[in-house]
Parts: structure tokens; sequence; C-alpha cells
């Protein structure tokens, strides 16, 4: 017997960067966070399944499938999952799938239209050429995406959004933004708060709550519910894309 298939045009959010080292964990668990804070159905889709971060976090509070896309299976199992769900769902896309995707991200592309249901690439990068080179790359991968949101982590310029020169003056953000495509700026992280919290494997909004057992300081924990409103007000600008 066939399985049902989704009838909705929630949009399919893919959390990516293609390398490891961006700060893409961080922000696909704040995503996640701010849509359940939004009352929006979610289903997390991890796909790093060696060192599966944003499950790990998450597993508890929010629908979840772990998917190896290394191979076309994993891929068409993908397209079954959406086809199947009503919800929006959030992809946090494992480093290096650039070949995979080369192979099968236009099918994929070609999958999601049939099934209208619009994807949202959430691309996070840091101050390197690189982050911007892999985009390019993705963008020939994934042909028919609906909506480009560039994130730029301000962990590695120390908040200073001015230091993303190479993207700021890139021509590969003057054509996204010609197609419709946005630039966000995803606040800096206090390093010694995000290790502590990384290595309970909790959630920020569960340290926030449980502050005191994970030996988490007043004045760290006040600096931490400041982040996350800005983390918030952040994906606030780009809501239109993301429910």
């Amino acid at each position: 017997m066939a399985s049902k298939e989704s009838k909705t045009n929630k949009p399919v959010i893919m959390v990516h960067g293609d390398k490891g080292g961006v700060g893409k964990s961080i922000v696909c668990n704040m995503l996640v966070e701010y849509l359940l804070k939004n009352e929006v159905p979610t289903h997390l889709i991890e796909t790093d399944t060696s060192n599966p971060d944003v499950y790990y976090v998450m597993k508890d509070r929010v629908a979840h499938t772990l998917q190896n896309l290394n191979e076309k299976e994993g891929w068409t199992e993908l397209v079954n999952k959406v086809a199947e769900c009503n919800d929006t769902i959030v992809i946090n896309m494992a480093a290096r799938l650039r070949e995979a995707t080369q192979k099968y991200g236009a099918n994929f592309c070609d999958d999601l239209n049939e099934l209208n249901r619009p994807l949202v690439l959430l691309w996070v990068i840091n101050r390197q050429a690189d982050s911007i080179s892999l985009l390019r790359a993705a963008l020939e991968n994934l042909p028919t995406l609906k909506t480009v949101v560039v994130v730029k982590n301000l962990y590695w310029s120390g908040g200073n959004i001015a230091k993303f020169t190479l993207w700021d003056n890139s021509k590969t953000k003057i054509a996204i933004e010609e197609n419709g495509g946005l630039t966000i700026n995803f606040p800096d992280q206090d390093d010694t708060t995000v290790d502590l919290i990384s290595n309970k494997r909790m959630s920020f909004i569960e340290a926030t709550n449980n502050a005191n057992d994970i030996g988490l300081r007043f004045g760290n924990k006040r600096d931490l519910e400041r982040w996350v409103n800005e983390v918030f007000s952040t994906f606030d600008t780009v809501k239109e894309h993301l429910r």
C-alpha cells in the first residue's frame, strides 16, 4: 500500500556550510528552539550520523530522524520523510557532503517541487574565502532554492560585523540578494558558557532553566538569556521564510 503524502507547503530548511568549524550546529540548535518557541510544528533531520551533535541536544524536545546522505538511498529516504511529514522540516547537513549533493541535489529539488515544499538554504559562514566558494557550488547543486539566507557567524569576528569584508564585497552576495536572498548576523557567543552547555549536551533553553544544576553562574545565565533573545530577534527578521 502506498504511503500517505503530506498536504502542506511548509518549508524544508537546510542548515548547511559544507565544512566543519563554522558554527552550523549552534545555528541549527537555535533555529529549532526558535521554531518551538513560536509553536511551529517541527521535525529535525540530522544527517551527521558520525557526530550528531544537534540530535543529541534536541532529541528529547523535537521529532527527529537520523539520515545518512552519503549514498543515493539516503536521499530517497529523505524525500520519503518530507513527503510523509506535514511539519516544517529542519535538515542539519553534515560537513563534506558536496559530492553527494552534486550527484543527488538536483533530483531532491525536483522532488520538493513536486511536493510543493519550498527549499530554504541557511548557509553559515565564517570569514574565510572557502565559505563563499562552497556556497557557489551548493547553489549549482541545488538549482531551485526558494530562498538563500546567509548567516554570518559573528563568533569569527569577535562580534564585529565589519570584519566580514570578503562576503560583504563579494559578487556572490550581490547575485544572491538580487534574487531575493538575505544576509543575517548571528550573534557572538561566550566560549566558556558554550563549552559548559555543549559538554552537558543540553539545549541553550534547557541551560537557562537549569542554571544552578549545571553550575552556570548568575551573570553568565543573564548573558545567555540576552544572547538567546538576540538570536530569536535575528531569526524574526527572516521569519516569513522559516515558517
